[in-house]
């Protein structure tokens, strides 16, 4: 999970008055200011991210895995970011401050001109903010956890080694017929999620796949503008 949160080095939330995207436009990639406007200050309990848009392009085996991966550290190095490696375990919003559970690696990493002033201490680390923004994904939850054959796309990280484990044990079943998925959800994510099954297992099942998206709405492109490409291709 990763929460990113702003912290101004200039002024209090009671000394600011200027509007929002005054704020955001402020210079925090250059070095060469001496008092930046804003700080970013990026907590996660991993030094790495997914993007998740590429992760179709991993499962249809068309790119690697690593090149779906972000390197925080390095990120917040180039933007002079401030990265924290923990793990947010409460937020205080009267006194707007983050309370997180330091890594057992590193806790923080200043890569920014302005410094981090969280209260450290063995067991927790308390980082004030002035904007806060928590992103900390979705879980996927099944009626039934024993169901079988059943792929839940998060962790998304996870995701592909889950698909190959299942792909290599339908290998094995001698199947007469081709594979039947089933694709829960036709919004963008399903539909591209059920590209790259298509175009993955149809390759490396013995005798293909055949894939079906399930979606509430009448069709599964509602959503999409009916004269788009991808529309017309999956009608």
């Amino acid at each position: 999970s990763s929460t990113t949160l702003g912290h101004s080095g200039a002024s209090s939330p009671k000394d600011s008055s200027a509007p929002l995207e005054n704020v955001l436009q402020s210079p925090i990639r250059n070095g060469n200011i001496n008092k930046p406007t804003l700080e970013l200050i990026l907590v996660s309990n991993s030094d790495i991210a997914v993007y998740s848009g590429m992760i179709p392009g991993v499962l249809a085996q068309l790119l690697d895995q690593h090149e779906a991966v972000i390197d925080l550290v390095k990120a917040c190095q180039t933007l002079q970011w401030t990265f924290v490696k923990a793990e947010v375990v409460g937020i205080d919003a009267d006194a707007q401050v983050i309370v997180a559970k330091p890594s057992k690696e590193e806790a923080s990493l200043n890569a920014s001109p302005v410094s981090l002033p969280p209260s450290t201490s063995k067991s927790k680390i308390l980082i004030p903010y002035d904007i806060l923004s928590v992103n900390i994904g979705s879980t996927t939850l099944l009626p039934d956890p024993s169901f079988k054959n059943v792929l839940k796309t998060r962790p998304i990280w996870t995701l592909p080694e889950r698909l190959g484990a299942l792909e290599q044990e339908q290998q094995t079943k001698g199947l007469e017929s081709k594979l039947r998925v089933a694709v829960i959800g036709a919004g963008m994510a399903g539909i591209e999620l059920a590209f790259a099954l298509h175009h993955r297992l149809n390759k490396t099942m013995p005798r293909g796949a055949k894939i079906v998206l399930i979606e509430k709405e009448q069709s599964p492109t509602s959503s999409i503008r009916k004269n788009s490409r991808l529309a017309h291709f999956i009608n």
